[in-house]
């Protein structure tokens, strides 16, 4: 399967992923109880999503337990822009002193740029 296609397993179906070895994590929110991964021997991982009744497994080209920068630009992009954009919003904010709101604009453009140029999809 290619990465972050994610397939749904009944929770009966399947063993308890603790009980199997899988480490407790957190990932982005999308009304799950909890989150487990298998990190694997090359970095990458599998990711679970355990709901009420049913399991939502992924793999992931990089585990953040691994490396977070490049778990956030290759399986979480929209995550990786975001902060680009904050993080050059930010910086133009704090350097173009004269017009804060502008020097934000284009502090946030650029980081959009770097962010879209950057991030694997």
């Amino acid at each position: 399967m290619p990465p972050h296609k994610s397939i749904r397993v009944p929770i009966n179906d399947a063993p308890d992923p603790e009980k199997e070895g899988a480490i407790r994590t957190i990932g982005e929110f999308k009304g799950q109880k909890a989150d487990y991964e298998f990190t694997l021997n090359g970095g990458e991982r599998i990711h679970i999503r355990k709901y009420k009744d049913f399991y939502e497994v992924h793999w992931d080209k990089v585990s953040p337990q691994i490396n977070i920068i490049e778990h956030l630009r290759q399986d979480a992009s929209h995550w990786w822009i975001t902060l680009w954009v904050l993080s050059g919003a930010t910086t133009g904010a704090l350097f173009y002193e004269k017009n804060r709101i502008a020097g934000a604009g284009i502090g946030a453009s650029i980081g959009l740029l770097i962010g879209l140029l950057t991030a694997q999809f």
